[in-house]
């Protein structure tokens, strides 16, 4: 009997599968979100540095939705 499972795609097919490259940015935010205290949070086995590119991450979305 054959084992019949879907295909996983690779991580780069995965992503243009999301949005075409050149797609632009689009991000809605509940009301009131944006009040909340929203960070970071530092999951098993993260480095320093996937922990300081997640804050990173977190603000610059911060930033975007506030902007408008």
């Amino acid at each position: 009997m054959d084992d019949i499972r879907p295909a996983s795609p690779e991580p780069e097919t995965a992503e243009e599968e999301l949005a075409p490259p050149g797609t632009p940015v689009s991000l809605t935010i509940v009301p009131g979100l944006l009040d909340q205290g929203i960070f970071a949070i530092r999951e098993d086995g993260d480095t320093d540095e996937d922990f300081e590119t997640s804050k990173r991450l977190v603000a610059a979305i911060l930033d975007f939705a506030q902007k408008g």
